[in-house]
């Protein structure tokens, strides 16, 4: 996986336009009125190229998961368009459902997400059903995925309950890519297994993504994995993308102060360089249904200003490439902020105040 300041110039392989998704909240007794919505996706627009991974980091409730499940089609979205190599599929329901199998998922827990009661076998094999072919090529492609994801033929009879949790993963990685996907949803694959099992299920992903040519979007907050899988990073706070980078570059010179936050809390065996560190965020995520005027992130930012309390920050686009959505960020000179441009991905609510130092 090759690190990239941005997605290729050519059509990406999925284009985000905008994407909202609210959840309306509800009351009375005997009539249910709309009381307010949850902003779970609020106006996030991004890009990703023909095999390229775009992590996706954030605190828990952050819409990342929400996000993730509008990419595949389990959540229909309240407004913003989703491309699928040039093709919509946010309004054209004929042509979201031929897409529907170029985009899989493969879920958080390996356990709820695999029917108990169907053996291996039957599983992965739904998706080659579903492609047609006769029963002969099912038995000789159902054995050809199992080995390609570390399984053996005879796992066929199994149940889902007779494996370890990472072999359970490795049964969603095989159902996922039955149907010969171009882009598979990872949302959270390795956070439910042990240490030494997910670094066997990551070098898995990363081989396989080779093998099929495949593109990742990787959810995650597990920043240190992250790091070691993608070419580019998104951090999502309260529904919004706040910056993103390609990865190298983030972890080297974060703009926004949540994501710097987010660095520091990545846990340091070294005793001496813990000492140094800055204090981690504090306070808890303001509540969605009624989210703070102007950066959502303000009641929590040691560097917040008026300007923050009032005015939304554009996503702005510095000469590296580097996407924050920040008054006062982090890491940058004078230069920078001389060619820094309003990135087409910022919200179109965003203010107008352009970013200044400190």
């Amino acid at each position: 996986m090759n690190a990239q300041l941005q997605a290729p110039t050519e059509q990406p392989l999925l284009s985000v336009e905008h994407l909202k998704l609210y959840f309306p909240v509800k009351s009375g007794i005997v009539v249910d009125r709309v009381a307010g919505w949850v902003r779970a996706v609020d106006d996030v627009s991004f890009t990703l190229g023909e095999q390229e991974t775009l992590g996706l980091v954030g605190e828990s409730g952050c819409g990342k998961t929400t996000l993730a499940r509008c990419l595949v089609q389990l959540l229909s979205p309240t407004s913003g368009t989703i491309r699928f190599r040039g093709d919509e599929l946010t309004s054209n329901r004929s042509q979201r459902r031929l897409l529907k199998r170029q985009i899989q998922m493969v879920f958080q827990d390996p356990q709820a997400s695999l029917n108990p009661r169907k053996r291996v076998g039957q599983i992965v094999s739904a998706g080659l059903r579903l492609g047609g072919l006769k029963r002969a090529e099912i038995e000789t492609e159902l054995r050809g995925l199992l080995t390609d994801v570390g399984l053996s033929a005879e796992h066929v009879q199994r149940f889902p309950h007779e494996f370890s949790g990472g072999q359970r993963q490795r049964v969603g990685v095989a159902r996922a890519l039955a149907v010969r996907p171009s882009l598979i949803v990872l949302d959270e694959p390795v956070s439910a297994l042990d240490v030494s099992v997910q670094s066997q299920v990551i070098n898995l992903l990363s081989d396989l993504q080779d093998e099929f040519r495949l593109g990742y979007i990787f959810v995650a907050h597990d920043l240190a994995v992250v790091r070691h899988v993608s070419d580019r990073i998104a951090v999502m706070y309260l529904g919004k993308v706040v910056e993103l980078s390609a990865g190298d570059e983030l972890y080297r010179r974060p703009i926004h102060p949540y994501t710097a936050a987010l660095l520091e809390a990545i846990p340091v065996p070294d005793l001496a360089r813990r000492s140094g560190r800055a204090a981690p965020v504090r306070g808890e995520p303001p509540n969605p249904i009624d989210p703070p005027a102007g950066c959502r992130f303000h009641p929590r930012c040691p560097r917040a200003s008026d300007v923050c309390r009032a005015v939304e920050p554009q996503l702005t686009q510095y000469p590296s490439g580097h996407l924050a959505a920040c008054h006062h960020p982090l890491n940058v000179e004078s230069s920078d902020l001389a060619g820094a441009v309003r990135s087409p991905l910022s919200p179109l609510e965003a203010g107008a105040a352009a970013p200044t130092l400190a």
